[in-house]
């Protein structure tokens, strides 16, 4: 780490250490302490950010995601409330999983993550919130499910449990929700980059065609002179397989596509994690299926994390009768897509066989 690096973390540690004497002296006061609690979210959403940017401080990230735990569990243990801030250290979480090599590291931020869930469900049913909006956790499941086919079992225990609580929190996802349903938490915050990510998800779920203009002018760039006034209103899905497609022809990646990419969070892992969600989208849903295939296709990384993607939204379309059966065709179609792995074939054979067999129709 270097004299520079320890100081760095001695300073993180005091300033943790001063955020819990605060919160301890206000909740024994009895007096508010949403200020400070949110001035410590943001700190820890800063912490975890300059981790997943700086590539010198990955060293330090099992030391910073243990000190979030601690800090958050204090905020429990005083009764304090699931603040919907959190939602930019999760946005942060799911760029750093997967840029974590050992497995301490790992564990920290698995271990981190699963408190998050279960604090933010007991304080759903201790305030009986209805939720209107999507769960920024979900936005993990791409970093997760990579850490599921860790060959150490301690991480794979840990991250199949993370998973299982994903399956519950896919099921709870609102059917539609009005942009005056969003959570009005990012409303004043949406230039932090942290909440970008959440914001978008919530974004393009609220307003299934409001994407249009994110990718339009990329597509429009690639496609040829008499494309150039294009204006069609897709989907943000179709906008991302059209310019993946225009990619392929080029024999280019969306990260290779960009001269300036960063090692620890790639674009194509982004846009992953933001697709995954969508593909139980009443509407987005096929089209997102459809964008996971490419995806998968066009980065060899991100090959055998969404085969498990896929697979996993596809086990639980199948055992719920009220999931759209449109969605669940167009998963399994995007297979062939992730078929240029050759590792993927035979995988997908032996997993699916089983369905098949069970209910031939």
């Amino acid at each position: 780490w270097g004299e520079e690096g320890r100081l760095w973390l001695s300073s993180v540690e005091c300033l943790v250490d001063a955020y819990v004497i605060l919160l301890r002296k206000l909740a024994h006061a009895q007096r508010p302490a949403y200020d400070a609690q949110a001035s410590s979210v943001e700190l820890l959403e800063i912490l975890l950010s300059q981790c997943s940017l700086h590539h010198q401080l990955l060293g330090m990230s099992c030391a910073v995601l243990r000190l979030s735990k601690y800090l958050f569990s204090v905020q429990k243990d005083l009764g304090l409330c699931y603040l919907p801030e959190i939602s930019g250290v999760l946005s942060s979480l799911s760029c750093i999983l997967g840029a974590l090599e050992f497995e301490s590291e790992q564990l920290a931020g698995l271990k981190l993550l699963a408190f998050l869930i279960e604090w933010r469900h007991e304080n759903a049913l201790k305030t009986n919130e209805v939720v209107h909006h999507v769960s920024e956790e979900l936005l993990c499941v791409l970093p997760v499910i990579n850490l599921v086919i860790s060959p150490s079992r301690s991480v794979k225990a840990v991250a199949s449990h993370v998973l299982s609580r994903f399956s519950l929190l896919v099921l709870e996802l609102p059917a539609s929700c009005s942009s005056e349903q969003q959570d009005i938490s990012m409303v004043h915050h949406i230039s932090r980059p942290t909440f970008i990510l959440p914001k978008l998800v919530q974004h393009l779920w609220s307003q299934s065609s409001s994407g249009f203009f994110f990718t339009k002018y990329a597509i429009c760039k690639g496609l040829p002179e008499s494309a150039a006034n294009y204006s069609e209103a897709n989907y943000w899905t179709d906008q991302i397989n059209e310019y993946l497609s225009v990619l392929a022809r080029e024999k280019l990646t969306l990260d290779g596509s960009s001269s300036k990419t960063m090692s620890s969070a790639p674009i194509s892992s982004l846009v992953s994690s933001v697709v995954s969600v969508l593909v139980m989208h009443p509407k987005l849903g096929t089209s997102a299926a459809r964008s996971l295939g490419n995806l998968g296709a066009s980065d060899s990384k991100l090959g055998m994390p969404l085969l498990l993607v896929i697979l996993f939204y596809c086990k639980i379309m199948y055992s719920n009768d009220n999931l759209s059966a449109n969605s669940l065709l167009s998963l399994l179609e995007s297979l062939p897509s992730l078929a240029t792995h050759g590792f993927v074939l035979p995988l997908a054979l032996q997993l699916i066989s089983p369905m098949l067999k069970k209910d031939a129709q």
